[in-house]
């Protein structure tokens, strides 16, 4: 009975010990390399490491209005027999779109509208809408930083995730407040009721082509600036190398960077095959 005690209490010793083996070589294989050397560490992350276009912008928020003497406009005319709407109060008609079937002839307007109102009764068809053909935006840029724009300043909203191009027609170089008034023109016709407030973009600078990271991944020491790229062997280990970088320019917390990359390495990043990563301690 002895005996098969001390065997048991041996076994339990020697599968412990297997444990604590398993456990320490499971807690390596968090073992990352970081310029040439190992450290054990579980903290880290990465992002992809790609080339993108870096814009430096000024957002403001604008407002549509009217450049028409008359915020409405008026139609009347005669007709004999009868009038037909091909669309209804509210709705948008597109520039030289048939709006109504008068005697039997298509009635159109060589603008875009917005019909506010329509009559038709005693032979008189009466017709109120916006011409948007009129609407621009108009905002207020901070006095400060007047000098960064000029007219051939690239501005822009967004539709639908698409950006929609402005050009500016107007700076005051008056101050007010602090601020300086510029009037933008649409390159589409606005389809948005006056008084609509907007989201506007001024381009203020613009790096094509540039490699972009988030800030979050420089790091820094005495020598500069400095990411780690990481590749990945076909075992898929991880490889991490200290890279010394130029910072370009920073915009929203991204950053567009320069070093020196072989044309391997150019290949990598073509196909998405090289990370930037962050290794950081509690």
């Amino acid at each position: 009975m002895k005996k098969i005690i001390v065997v048991l209490s041996v076994l339990s010793v020697f599968l412990l010990g297997c444990v604590v083996f398993l456990l320490n070589n499971t807690i390596n294989l968090h073992t990352y390399r970081l310029s040439g050397s190992s450290v054990v560490n579980d903290k880290k992350m990465l992002t992809g490491l790609s080339y993108s276009d870096l814009e430096i912008t000024q957002e403001l928020t604008g407002t549509v209005v009217s450049s028409g003497d008359m915020y409405f406009k008026e139609y009347t005319c005669n007709y004999k027999t009868d009038v037909t709407m091909y669309y209804d109060k509210g709705e948008v008609v597109s520039k030289n779109d048939p709006i109504a079937c008068i005697d039997g002839k298509d009635f159109t307007l060589e603008s875009s509208i917005r019909i506010v109102n329509y009559t038709v009764k005693n032979g008189v068809f009466y017709l109120k809408y916006i011409d948007n053909s009129d609407l621009y935006i108009e905002t207020w840029f901070p006095a400060e930083d007047i000098d960064k724009i000029d007219y051939n300043t690239t501005v822009y909203y967004e539709l639908n995730n698409t950006k929609m191009l402005l050009t500016v027609s107007d700076i005051t170089y008056e101050v007010v407040g602090g601020l300086v008034y510029v009037s933008l023109q649409p390159e589409i016709t606005l389809k948005y009721l006056p008084g609509t407030e907007l989201d506007v973009s001024f381009v203020l600078e613009y790096y094509e082509t540039s490699l972009i990271v988030p800030e979050m991944f420089l790091s820094e020491d005495n020598n500069g600036i400095y990411i780690y790229i990481v590749t990945e062997d076909e075992l898929g280990n991880q490889n991490w190398e200290q890279r010394y970088v130029t910072v370009l320019k920073e915009s929203e917390g991204n950053v567009a960077i320069d070093f020196d990359l072989t044309d391997y390495e150019k290949g990598l990043i073509d196909d998405g095959l090289m990370m930037v990563g962050k290794y950081y301690e509690d």
